[in-house]
């Protein structure tokens, strides 16, 4: 029992960084698409000189 306690805090971490990691790569996934995609957009609106 002393063990699984002495565990329970590195596996939180362990798992609370893992999805973190997992949300901040979706996030940033998310953001480079949009930031493409306005890119895109702002490219096309520019007067061609």
């Amino acid at each position: 029992m002393l063990v699984l306690i002495g565990s329970a805090p590195m596996w939180i971490v362990l798992s609370i960084a893992t999805g973190m990691t997992m949300e901040f790569n979706k996030l940033g996934k998310s953001v480079g698409e949009s930031l493409t995609d306005y890119a895109r957009e702002q490219w096309h609106e520019f007067p061609r000189i």
